[in-house]
């Protein structure tokens, strides 16, 4: 599974400064094992690349996956279609 995101540019207009920023939301992450209220761990692994983890996994068994992924996988479609 992989997803496109646009790095937006946040600025201060006083400071004159600008700073990258990405948004994640929607169904999807929460499909994926993202629950609201949950943290996450980010490290980089290499210019470019994040490691984005649930700090509390979350225990599924084999079915309960293949549902997520199945779910994931038809919400990515509809959102690829608007």
């Amino acid at each position: 599974m992989s997803r496109i995101l646009k790095i937006e540019e946040r600025g201060d207009y006083h400071a004159k400064t600008t700073i990258p920023t990405i948004r994640l939301k929607g169904k999807w992450l929460q499909a994926a094992g993202f629950d609201p209220g949950s943290t996450v761990q980010l490290t980089v692994i290499s210019p470019g690349v994040i490691e984005i983890r649930v700090n509390s996994p979350v225990k599924i068994e084999p079915e309960q996956t293949r549902r997520v992924m199945e779910n994931l996988d038809a919400a990515i479609a509809r959102h690829d279609k608007l």
